[in-house]
């Protein structure tokens, strides 16, 4: 038998299914703001830490507003045998899986604080997951 071997594991949030956040201040995203993906959360409840150098997130206004922005993203990470969520990723294609995205200021590697700089208006945009290996 064949020695189990690393998984590429792509993620992806498309434009369309984006994740609606608005600014509750006078900061925005890009003015200090980055997006960035921490972890996914298969649907058996298994949380897998992602490589936020990986992802490439974007965010673009809602359109006819100023203080709302969609978030998509999407890149890819590797797991190894015995990784957290190996075996629960193993073979999967375009399963549904929720994200932790935080926004930081890449200047200071502070976090902007959810209900206090921002908030997300669209609770359930789903990302979907794909293991390669």
């Amino acid at each position: 038998m064949a020695a189990p071997k690393k998984l590429m594991v792509t993620l992806k949030l498309e434009l369309a299914d984006g994740m609606v956040v608005r600014w509750l201040d006078d900061s925005r995203p890009g003015k200090p703001w980055k997006a960035r993906v921490r972890s996914v959360t298969l649907p058996d409840g298994t949380r897998v830490a992602v490589d936020s150098t990986h992802v490439t997130e974007a965010t673009v206004p809602v359109k006819g507003s100023t203080d709302r922005f969609t978030v998509f993203f999407m890149g890819y990470f590797e797991l190894e045998p015995g990784d957290p969520g190996y075996a629960q990723v193993q073979g999967q294609r375009g399963v549904a899986v929720d994200t932790t995205l935080d926004f930081v200021d890449p200047a200071t590697g502070s976090l902007a604080a959810v209900g206090t700089v921002y908030e997300v208006t669209s609770p359930g945009a789903k990302a979907q997951l794909s293991a390669m290996g």
